[in-house]
Parts: C-alpha cells; structure tokens; sequence
C-alpha cells in the first residue's frame, strides 16, 4: 500500500510539473497515449502507476526540447537578509505576517543551459509575500504556512537600477526544520519553495513565462511555533528556476527509469539463457 501512495503521489509532482507543455504540444499528447497503451513486455507486469510516470516523464522531455545554450538555467544568491515581520491589523481581523527577502549590494549568478554563467555585483533583490492565518498550517511547534504575493512582488535589479527580472509571486510555501543534535550539529532552517510569473526585465527573454523560487533559510533569530505571532530574521540562499527546468529535470529521470528497467531485463534473459543452457548440458551427461 505504501508503495502505491508513493508511486501516485510522484506521478501527480509528475503530471503537474507537465501539464502546461503538454497541453501545448498535439504531438506530445499523441506520443503520451502511444507510451501509456504499450505493453511493457516485463514478466507479471501490466498497464499501471510505473508505466504512466514513465510515459509522463519521457514526453515531457520530448515536449521540452532540447536545451538552448542561451537559456538561463538558474539565477542564484547567497546571503540574503529575510525579515518575518508581524504587520499591525485592527482588531477582529485576521493576524497577517510579511516575509520580505531584500538585500542590496548583492552577488548574483546567473547560469545559462550551454554552461557559461554571468556574474552580478552590487545588484538588489526584493521579494514580498504575506502570510494570513487562515494559510498558516504550523503545527507541534514547528512554523509552516503558504505565502502569498501581490503585484511585483519580485524585483532583482543591477547596480544601475536596471531591471534584470521582475514577476508577481503567486505563493510561496515555507516549512521549518529543526534536525539539531545538542553538541553534535546544529540544522535549524526554514526550507521555502514556491512559484511566479515573469513581467519583465533584461533578463527574462531567456529565462520562461514561469518559475519556481527555492531557498533555504539559516541563521535564525527565533525559534517560532508560527509564522503570526513573534517578528525574526534569517539569512538566506536562494535560487530561481525557469518552469522547463524541472521538466527536464523529470523527463531525464524518466529515461534512467526506463533504461535501467531494460538493463535488468536484458540481465534476466541472459541468467534465463545460462541457466537453461546448464540444465540441458546436465542432462546430456
């Protein structure tokens, strides 16, 4: 049962991460309903969870393309100051938190898909979310919750003022952690990850429609059992993926999937041949 969960629980990441290729691509959908009805030609094996993800994962790489050397692959920065901070609301209405990343004289580093990166000093970088009680999910004392952003609510500048990219966070969801061993190590974080869309900036022709932000949160100053009652900062390293970056990410792991379950295949009909040839040579003696 356990297994099952976990297999359809990857093939929903799987589907979600597709969705929007696929639904451009006549040809990826065709090629999605030829891979889903193929026997997979594996002793006891039938049309089931293994064999849609595989089909999902290895037309969404069809879908995807081939990688564009001009394309940024991620934009990353290190160091940036979070700020948690209780907003003031009249009474009766629901307690509200902004989580602010802003950081000016900023290193930022922009990777490209052919391998080359482009680095950014003294840039500026501000992204803006509020969290409100009803999508604050913190529970055992552990902080959690869903943010969300407004309008511009992502701006990464030069050190001209120059707009590099700027979107509108569409949510962002945080979760803290705490691994610490007492005298051992010490992993106290707020892992964050969330998506949004790209309105502009020198940038954003090679950067996609859509992206997904991930961060990992240090340094904190608190120790909160919720993102609504105490204000705390941290520090922070975040990254910004383009949307097709993921996809590829699963269409490749579809392709390892596959190849290793053929590479078993092959192992176990040469085991089969070896045997059957032994068993024979046995008996003619």
């Amino acid at each position: 049962m356990t297994k099952a969960v976990t297999t359809c629980a990857i093939i929903r990441i799987a589907l979600v991460a597709a969705g929007s290729r696929l639904a451009r691509s006549g040809a990826a959908m065709a090629g999605f309903a030829v891979l889903a009805n193929t026997p997979l030609n594996v002793r006891g094996a039938r049309r089931g969870p293994f064999q849609v993800l595989l089909a999902v994962l290895m037309v969404s790489a069809l879908a995807n393309g081939p990688a564009d050397a001009a394309m940024i692959r991620s934009i990353n920065a290190d160091a940036v100051d979070v700020q948690f901070t209780v907003l003031s609301v009249p009474q009766g209405q629901l307690k509200k938190t902004k989580m602010c990343f802003e950081q000016d004289r900023l290193g930022i580093q922009v990777k490209y898909q052919g391998g080359g990166s482009q680095p950014y000093t003294n840039a500026y970088m501000c992204i803006t979310t509020t969290i409100t009680e009803g999508d604050d999910t913190s529970h055992d004392g552990f902080a959690s919750g869903r943010f969300r952003g407004d309008p511009d609510s992502l701006i990464i500048q030069d050190a001209n003022g120059t707009d590099l990219l700027t979107g509108n966070i569409d949510h962002i969801d945080a979760q803290e952690i705490d691994l610490t061993i007492p005298g051992v190590i010490r992993i106290h974080q707020i892992v964050v990850s969330g998506s949004f869309d790209v309105t502009g900036g020198t940038l954003a022709p090679q950067f996609q429609s859509q992206g997904e932000i991930l961060s990992l949160q240090y340094d904190l100053t608190s120790d909160p059992d919720n993102f609504l009652d105490e204000s705390f900062s941290a520090q922070a390293k975040v990254t910004l993926l383009p949307e097709p970056a993921m996809i590829s990410f699963l269409g490749a792991l579809g392709m390892v999937l596959l190849t290793n379950r053929n590479r078993k295949r092959r192992r176990r009909a040469v085991l089969v041949g070896d045997s059957v040839r032994q068993g024979r040579a046995l008996r003619a003696s």
